[in-house]
């Protein structure tokens, strides 16, 4: 009877789920060297310390809890799902119309007439009608008189006097060398019209006559898409009973892609292979990685064989990095110099900010976050990589190494991916409305900002190893973004200065790197703070092959 089946079958999938796949609420590391160990070591202690103990540390290099892995890939699964169904009704709902005005207003503004007839190639043979064609005696005696004996590079004629008059004919022919091509004749994802912002990308549609989104694409947008990609990982955590904040940074990870992708798309800032099918949006919306297009076809690129080992590789040497330095920093609670403050306190001092032991720590700490988003991306993109078969772009281009500004930090390097989704869903759309270079920058960066805060009160509020913790709003993350975009800001108007660009052309590139990280890392225990005292680098240590060390 129907009484034999209390749960309906939501409460039932969610029961499997809280159980089977989520049962391990991988919270607190369960590992020890007497039975998890792959191999162990000894260390004189005499050679850490320097002393003549003669005891010994005996080191283990522990392997991940695999745990996390396969909750990991099936949460990326469950999002892309979620996606996918979102990004379809995006196409149609806003990027369709959107199409179909541009093809309207395109065909409106052409200057050919409705009665001219068209050649081959699609261009107008205005005035086929003979009585439209009626040239005087003199037009005929200039053409096969003069025009037409000029024609032949040996007439004496064109080397003297009328040598100007070819020179213009050669430039009136160039225009028709640099005409716009048929659709299927032109490489179609490339405008020359188009705008161009700092980085060199184009503003297409910075007319705004080029893009009106209506009422029910607004409504949509802002009334359905927004709220259920901010929502959705609140609820979905809350409903999984997920506890290991590293996981919950993976539903973080939509909500955060997937809000600027719908403002970039209300905004006509989509990118342009995207637009061009329902299928290609929906794999692109899906996808918590950037994808690659291929320019010529605008259709996705395949992954190869040497793609896939590039990438194994670069995974692997991200594992070999985040093992090292987590290992290192774990017993001294990522502090590795004591400081007189707490982690995550906003009273530092200006001395205090500026302290040796303060930027050291901020910047082992800074390597550490650089080193997980490169290793966190490059195992999403693979599983993208393996079931889409298509390529994604790296995210995270070694910034602590290779900057040389702070453009060139937070615009080319550091984390690509959110980079490309707050240009396309902030910088352009401002710069289009407001023709302000400098307030599309600042905008840009107070979204950042919201948005951390956004990711820092979902991850932490009433997660990781303390249920009970309460993490409020504090805005360090707008402080420090805001700051960073003040430095950006700076560098657009005085980066001219002659001093300036004397040093980016004297100075080695590891001390412009210095200098560029020194800007940032007095204010960044604003960023790092609540990561390490929430919990969140322990999460991620139960996913990291470690090494540990014990005195005997």
């Amino acid at each position: 009877s129907i009484g034999c089946y209390p749960k309906n079958s939501q409460e039932m999938i969610l029961e499997l789920l809280r159980h089977t796949v989520f049962g391990r609420k991988l919270v607190d590391d369960a590992r020890s060297i007497e039975e998890n160990a792959l191999f162990t070591f000894e260390v004189p202690l005499a050679f850490l310390t320097g002393s003549d103990n003669n005891a010994t540390t005996i080191c283990a290099l522990l392997p991940p809890d695999f745990a996390i892995y396969y909750q990991f890939v099936v949460i990326v699964f469950f999002q892309s799902i979620f996606n996918a169904i979102l990004g379809a009704l995006m196409f149609k709902i806003v990027i369709e119309p959107q199409q179909q005005r541009k093809a309207i207003q395109r065909n409106n503004g052409s200057s050919r007439s409705k009665t001219d007839k068209q050649d081959f190639a699609g261009d107008t043979l205005a005035g086929t009608d003979k009585k439209d064609v009626a040239s005087s005696g003199t037009a005929f005696l200039f053409a096969f008189g003069i025009a037409m004996p000029c024609v032949n590079p040996g007439t004496d004629l064109c080397r003297t006097g009328l040598g100007n008059s070819e020179r213009r004919f050669d430039n009136g022919l160039s225009m028709y060398a640099d005409r716009e091509l048929p659709a299927h004749h032109r490489s179609p994802f490339w405008v020359r019209t188009d705008k161009q912002d700092f980085a060199g990308d184009t503003l297409a549609g910075t007319d705004k006559k080029d893009v009106s989104s209506s009422g029910t694409a607004f409504l949509f947008a802002f009334g359905i898409a927004m709220p259920c990609v901010v929502l959705e990982p609140i609820y979905a955590v809350r409903a999984l009973e997920i506890r290991n904040v590293g996981l919950i940074m993976v539903f973080l990870t939509t909500s955060t892609v997937s809000s600027l992708r719908i403002t970039e798309a209300l905004s006509g800032f989509a990118p342009v292979p995207t637009r061009t099918s329902l299928r290609n949006y929906v794999a692109y919306f899906s996808c918590l990685l950037g994808m690659e297009f291929d320019p010529l076809t605008g259709n996705p690129k395949r992954v190869s064989r040497e793609f896939f080992w590039k990438r194994l590789t670069t995974l692997g040497r991200d594992f070999v990095i985040v093992s090292l330095i987590i290992s290192f920093l774990k017993p001294y609670e990522y502090e590795f110099f004591e400081t007189h403050r707490a982690v995550d306190s906003m009273d530092h001092t200006l001395r205090e900010m500026f302290s040796w032991q303060h930027l050291l720590n901020n910047l082992f700490v800074a390597f550490l976050i650089s080193a997980c988003l490169s290793q966190f991306s490059i195992g999403v993109s693979l599983v993208y990589n393996i079931f889409y078969g298509v390529q994604t772009y790296e995210i995270v281009l070694n910034p602590m190494l290779k900057s040389k500004s702070p453009s060139d930090f937070w615009g080319r390097r550091w984390n690509v991916l959110v980079h490309n989704g707050l240009k396309n869903g902030v910088y352009k759309p401002t710069r289009k409305h407001t023709s302000s270079k400098l307030l599309a920058v600042v905008a840009t960066f107070v979204v950042s900002g919201i948005i951390h805060e956004y990711v820092n009160y979902v991850m932490f509020h009433g997660h990781g190893s303390d249920e009970n913790v309460v993490h409020n709003f504090t805005w360090k993350q707008m402080i420090f973004f805001g700051w960073n975009g003040i430095l950006v800001g700076l560098e657009y108007l005085i980066g001219h200065w002659t001093i300036f660009q004397w040093m980016s052309r004297t100075l080695p590139p590891i001390v412009l790197t210095a200098l560029v990280l020194c800007s940032a890392l007095p204010l960044s225990h604003l960023f790092t703070g609540d990561w390490i005292k929430h919990g969140y680098f322990d999460a991620i240590y139960l996913a990291e092959p470690i090494v540990v060390c014990r005195r005997e």
